[in-house]
């Protein structure tokens, strides 16, 4: 396991080997709610706000290898640690937007 800290406080806990084991009690009840909603639908889209260590996209590509995730980080060094460190492959389906037109 590994965990992200940023400004002092946990933001995310990674399992590297297993992207299906999440530790937050929220994410587990995340996993419920996209059961529930997306019904048969084997490829559902999510925008997720907030990359933290990319724990709950990463579960998503892995159990329904069809989904589409995108992420919105504002950090663009969160997104290129997830890289790094922490098991996000460089050829994951997952689509960070890290800058948005007009912001900066």
């Amino acid at each position: 396991m590994k965990v992200l800290i940023l400004d002092h406080l946990v933001h995310s806990y990674v399992f590297p080997d297993n992207a299906t084991e999440l530790k937050y009690d929220y994410e587990k009840i995340f996993t419920g709610l996209v059961g529930y909603t997306t019904g048969n639908n084997r490829a559902p889209r999510l925008l997720h706000l907030g990359g933290g260590g990319y724990s709950f996209p990463r579960y998503m590509e892995t159990v329904y290898p069809g989904s589409r995730s995108e992420v919105v980080e504002i950090d663009p060094q969160v997104t290129r640690v997830a890289y790094d460190e922490l098991a996000l492959s460089r050829n994951t389906t997952i689509k960070p937007i890290t800058r948005m037109p007009g912001f900066s």
